[in-house]
């Protein structure tokens, strides 16, 4: 049963975001179940003139400070919001954002339900149309030239800086074999397993290279960051909504490929990876190349993160973090492969 509480702060912030609309009246309230950020459902009804009108919202509560870049990012909520706010008006596939702010020492975005329904990655139709769909959606993404205001909210995703903080986590959870495939990523000293400054590190990697070949990062462009099917909705037509824009970053556009393309590695989708890459090209006109190495490196990041909140004392599901060590030792293999060094 949800609380009189939840109703009483739902309707407080309803009248507050839109004072225009007369006769308010919240129902329908649910919360959300799973997921890291607490997410309320509800309908808002009001009157317009002679006309009732309803529309279905969502709450999202941000929960924790940590994303993929950051193990303490506050800007979390404010990076949804100028991001989200910034490619609705686009015409990108986004939900409407009408509010932000902080509730209860909790920052939150109140938004328009998305509609739509999720892609079944276990039905081959549902496979293609998804790999077809996003392709499309990362080459219009990552065209867009971002604003000032977006800009100052996201961060900057350089692989080999990434690959130094990476290194840093891991040698403090002492997690071997991260070390090992972050070693063999950067492929300079900088992430041995020997003690070292920061700053040394840095200077290490920067002269390493991806993998034995020379480190060559696409110009920045603005990327989600975490594009997974769950975070996608669509309809006959095709794409309804993409969500989730805390991760946003500025960085190649690689990394949002290897996210995409780790997923579907997941679900057994091997065959359809490179039809992914393919229509990207086909889109962008940017060459999805390296790939092995992009996507050991997206997992690693992923792999790093989930063993370091577990060692902090975090709740982290344990699936996600086998997924994860699973996809970067896979493409970390194909690498080694290629280079001749397996065994």
């Amino acid at each position: 049963m949800v609380q009189a509480g939840l109703y009483a702060e739902l309707q407080t912030l309803c009248r507050r975001s839109f004072p225009e609309r007369l006769e308010q009246r919240v129902s329908q309230v649910r919360e959300v179940e799973g997921g890291r950020h607490p997410m309320v459902s509800f309908s808002l009804a009001w009157r317009e003139g002679r006309r009732p009108r309803v529309e279905p919202l969502l709450l999202r509560r941000y929960a924790d400070d940590w994303t993929w870049w950051s193990v303490e990012d506050t800007q979390k909520a404010a990076r949804a919001w100028e991001v989200g706010g910034w490619l609705y008006g686009r015409g990108l596939p986004l939900p409407a954002l009408y509010a932000s702010g902080t509730a209860e020492q909790a920052p939150y975005l109140l938004m328009a339900r998305a509609e739509g329904r999720r892609y079944a990655l276990e039905r081959p139709a549902d496979r293609e149309a998804y790999v077809e769909a996003v392709a499309a959606f990362l080459a219009r993404l990552h065209r867009l030239t971002p604003p000032d205001a977006v800009r100052r909210v996201l961060p900057e995703a350089r692989a080999q800086d990434e690959i130094v903080r990476l290194w840093s986590l891991a040698r403090t959870c002492g997690d071997e074999g991260l070390i090992e495939v972050l070693a063999g990523l950067s492929r300079g000293k900088a992430v041995s397993g020997e003690a070292r400054s920061e700053g040394a590190a840095r200077e290490e990697a920067a002269t390493g290279d991806a993998a034995g070949k020379e480190m060559e990062e696409f110009p920045p462009c603005v990327l989600h960051g975490d594009l997974q099917a769950g975070r996608v909705r669509a309809d006959a037509r095709g794409l309804t909504a993409v969500l989730d824009w805390e991760n946003a970053a500025l960085g190649d556009p690689r990394w949002d490929l290897a996210r995409v393309a780790n997923e579907l590695h997941e679900r057994e989708a091997h065959d359809l990876v490179e039809q992914l890459y393919q229509r990207y090209e086909e889109e962008s006109g940017l060459p999805a190349r390296e790939m092995d190495y992009w996507e050991a490196l997206s997992a690693t990041q992923q792999w790093t993160l989930l063993v370091w909140l577990k060692e902090s004392g975090s709740t982290v599901d344990d699936g996600a973090l086998d997924a994860a060590r699973g996809s970067a030792w896979r493409a970390w293999t194909r690498i080694r492969y290629e280079r001749g060094d397996a065994g």
